[in-house]
């Protein structure tokens, strides 16, 4: 099977221009086919059926329907919506309403609702009321007609196929690293100029949709066909206004925001995590002392009261109110969900734009009268829902859905197919009816033809490109970077160019970490000052998380503080610090707020210091220099192994969860203490404090640390050493093949092994294990000590310790290849200040911004 070439509308309009009448069940169509007349005449050339029947425009009864059935019957919002759905469904495609009484289905609220139905006025009863039409009929699409459809087509109507002989080539579809790519070029092709001549096809739920009708705003390029209703924004925050009045306690600033912004307020982006009634704010306290008094007033009161504070009339929204009969009712919970679910079921009419770029849906269109047609996604969002319903044959259902999406796939003169074939680094799955067209099972989008984007024109004189970003200058490079900014920059190079431009919030985890760096600081330099206000120094960690925590979470947060402390206190108790001034360094002068809440003046050549290395090309701060070879960062996280902490540092293949404090850190201290072995240690205090809590006499604080060691030396160079002789056997059983084996090879021929041998860089154990050094060092310590299966064995098993050892440590090599992967991407910023940041394939998890860089489906 094949795409199957539609006709246009052109060419169906030159077949079909002589009728007196023209039948189809696409309303596009018939409206497009009407534009096409070049002379006047009575009526119109062309109309769907229930169009032709009523004389309505675009037939729409659903919502009149449910409004007669909840005024005329005791029936649910829900039952009434559920019922009035099922009984025009089965009318269409029966013919007879009666028929929805099947089954499940024949039910009281069903009847009731059948009766209200039947009585009301409605293009459904209209077309079934009407004669077939005495004209000179055409029918264009005849497949598609149901039951009903057929009532007005006379039985000498003209049939005219909606395709053509012949099969359609999809051209290449484009393949874009991200939605917001996608984006950028709709942009950069489309203007107010030529806004007329463009059609987009998109999923109107999807990500796509809201950056689209973003970016079009932003660049005042009019489009019609955008949000609904309820998306309105003023519509939107009144509804949030509505639904936080019944919401937890615990609402955040956050969940409010988008209310505050039609408000004209806007508090602090560092409130945004804390509970409203943390937030100092006096319009914050004013907008939420009004949503507690929300349940006692009617809605006709809180819209009155919002509109005052928005000097925004909300009239379209009080006749609504008043239309669905609960204007003047008291806000109830039950009340306003059932407003959220009428207007999220129904299309309620109102004015709106009705020039520039055609937004289309991909799953409820068919044509799209424009010049120039983009397809957006392409992915299984595309794939249209076939109800399960008796009086439904799926089978034909599915059949003509698609011969539906291969029309759309037809539009316009010029069409172009943009998609992503990854998102959060999960493959994005083809629209399904791409399988069924081209009889081929697709994973991605680059099993079907396509190319790659990056570069070229649309055909015409737009260039695919990026606009130099507006705010950052080209003539202030860039020539140090922090190791938080470079694992941005690693993750998504966007996200860089947006924390350069918006500020980000303060959230718990950020203040937990924040308050005990301040306890750490602090007890380092003035240790009785936290010794004699344990308790004050307690409340102040509880005081300083509780804006952020549920009223529950607080009693929890204060035994893990309480537990916490002491591990942090017993972890510097037990260390010997070596306080001096270190070169390289400078005392980080940063507000402290623990010890400005106990009075005390803190002065640390050791804590919180500064390093700014310009040959490195980074910059940062070392919670502790312990001594001359020791660095010191507490964590406040899960715990995370030396071998974790150097893959998420990997340069060559980096970690979806890129982390570089550890090499960046190090890269500058070997410079402070230079061919010295040097250590950076992690303190992961709070991960064991679950099991102090049941016995803090079974468990250490030392068992948090994890130490990433450095050495100078080439690492064939160090595991030659006696000391790593040792250490591979010397803790073992003496019956242990390795320790057997390298103890009676004595240290001087394994030694002499690493000086003509160079471990290989390798991903795993097996690539050791079969690589040549592996064969070469079995064969050597047969030949020291005889040939043996416990010989080969543990020769095999010093290799597999190595390995180990290689992937847990850092070596001279390894800080030499990160300081030229700090100064590529130093470059590679200077650059993407002229060029633009791009999106690449981030981890959406570890965006600061996801919405302003990818979009959501949820906005």
């Amino acid at each position: 099977m094949a795409i199957q070439r539609a006709r246009s509308i052109d060419d169906i309009y030159d077949e079909v221009a002589g009728a007196d009448t023209v039948l189809s069940t696409e309303g596009p169509l018939t409206l497009a086919l009407d534009r096409r007349l070049e002379e006047p005449r009575l009526g119109r050339l062309a109309a769907t059926p229930r169009s032709h029947a009523s004389g309505q425009m675009v037939p729409a009864d659903q919502r009149p329907l449910f409004l007669a059935i909840i005024d005329q019957t005791t029936l649910s919002w829900k039952e009434a919506a559920f019922t009035v759905q099922h009984i025009l469904d089965c009318w269409d495609r029966t013919g007879d309403p009666e028929n929805v009484l099947q089954a499940q289905y024949d039910t009281a609220a069903m009847r009731k609702a059948l009766a209200v139905v039947r009585a009301e006025r409605s293009t459904y009863r209209d077309l079934a009321d009407s004669d077939p039409v005495a004209d000179d009929v055409v029918v264009a699409g005849e497949e598609f007609f149901t039951p009903l459809d057929d009532t007005v087509v006379p039985s000498g109507y003209k049939s005219v196929d909606l395709f053509a002989e012949g099969t359609y080539e999809l051209p290449e579809i484009r393949i874009f690293e991200s939605p917001t790519e996608i984006v950028d070029t709709l942009v950069n092709y489309i203007d107010a100029n030529n806004a007329e001549d463009v059609g987009i096809v998109l999923n109107r739920g999807s990500r796509y949709a809201t950056l689209v009708e973003t970016a079009f705003a932003a660049n005042d390029i009019p489009y019609r066909g955008g949000p609904g209703f309820e998306d309105q924004p003023s519509v939107r925050a009144f509804l949030r206004l509505l639904r936080a009045a019944f919401d937890s306690d615990d609402l955040r600033l956050s969940d409010i925001r988008p209310l505050l912004i039609q408000m004209a307020i806007e508090p602090p982006i560092d409130d945004e995590n804390r509970r409203l009634s943390t937030v100092t704010d006096d319009a914050v306290q004013d907008v939420v002392d009004l949503i507690d008094r929300i349940p006692s007033l009617s809605f006709s009161e809180v819209l009155a009261a919002y509109s005052n504070r928005t000097a925004v009339p909300m009239w379209d929204l009080e006749t609504e109110l008043e239309t669905v009969g609960i204007l003047d009712s008291q806000v109830t919970q039950s009340r306003v969900d059932d407003l959220l679910f009428y207007l999220d079921t129904f299309d309620v009419p109102f004015e709106s734009s009705t020039d520039g770029v055609l937004l289309a849906s991909a799953t409820s269109s068919v044509y799209v009268d424009r010049p120039t047609v983009f397809y957006i996604g392409l992915d299984r969002s595309w794939e249209r829902a076939v109800p399960e319903r008796p009086w439904v044959d799926t089978a034909q259902e599915d059949a003509l859905n698609l011969k539906r999406f291969q029309l759309l796939l037809q539009n316009g003169q010029k069409r172009h197919y943009f998609v992503v074939d990854a998102t959060g680094g999960d493959p994005v799955t083809p629209c399904l009816y791409f399988e069924d067209l081209l009889d081929s099972k697709f994973d991605s989008f680059g099993d079907l033809p396509s190319t790659r984007h990056g570069g070229p024109s649309l055909g015409g004189s737009t260039p695919f490109k990026h606009d130099p970003p507006n705010g950052v200058s080209s003539s202030d490079p860039v020539t140090s970077l922090s190791q938080s900014t470079l694992r941005t920059l690693v993750n998504c190079p966007r996200e860089y160019y947006i924390s350069e431009l918006v500020e980000s919030s303060t959230d718990h985890f950020r203040q937990r970490g924040t308050a005990f760096h301040d306890v750490a600081e602090l007890y380092t330099v003035a240790p009785e000052a936290i010794r004699t206000n344990r308790e004050a120094v307690l409340n102040w960690l509880v005081d300083e998380q509780r804006p952020f925590l549920d009223q529950h979470d607080v009693e929890t947060w204060r035994t893990t503080a309480a537990v916490g402390l002491d591990l942090l206190t017993d972890y510097l108790d037990d260390i010997e610090i070596e306080e001096r001034v270190y070169n390289g360094y400078e005392s980080f002068s940063e507000s402290q707020s623990l010890a400005t809440h106990l009075g005390q003046e803190l002065e640390s050549t050791v804590t919180e210091q500064r390093f700014e290395n310009e040959d490195l090309g980074g910059h940062g701060v070392v919670d502790l220099v312990q001594d001359p070879t020791t660095l010191v960062d507490y964590k406040t996280g899960s715990q995370s192994t030396a071998t974790s902490v150097l893959k998420d540092g990997a340069i060559e293949n980096p970690s979806d969860t890129p982390n570089f404090q550890a090499h960046h850190y190090l890269a500058h201290h070997r410079t402070v203490t230079p061919e010295q072995p040097l250590s950076f240690r992690f303190v992961y205090f709070l991960d064991i404090v679950d099991k102090a809590v049941v016995s803090r006499d079974d468990v250490s604080v030392h068992e948090t640390v994890t130490e990433v060691e450095y050495t100078p030396d080439r690492f064939s160079d160090y595991i030659g050493s006696e000391s790593v002789y040792q250490w591979l056997w010397e803790d073992l059983a003496e019956s242990n093949n390795r320790r057997k084996t390298l103890e009676r090879m004595e240290y001087e021929p394994y030694a002499a092994f690493f000086t003509s041998h160079d471990y290989p860089d390798a991903e795993s154990k097996d690539e050791v294990l079969d690589s040549p050094i592996t064969s070469a060092f079995e064969s050597h310590c047969v030949d020291h000590v005889g040939d043996y299966k416990y010989v080969r064995k543990g020769a095999r098993s010093t290799m597999k310790k190595l390995f180990g050892l290689r992937n847990g440590q850092l070596f001279g090599r390894d800080l030499n290849e990160y300081e030229t992967f700090l100064q590529t991407w130093i470059n590679q910023v200077n650059e993407y200040r002229n060029s633009g940041f791009p999106v690449g394939d981030p981890n959406d998890d570890r965006l600061d911004h996801p919405l302003l860089i990818v979009g959501g489906d949820d906005q």
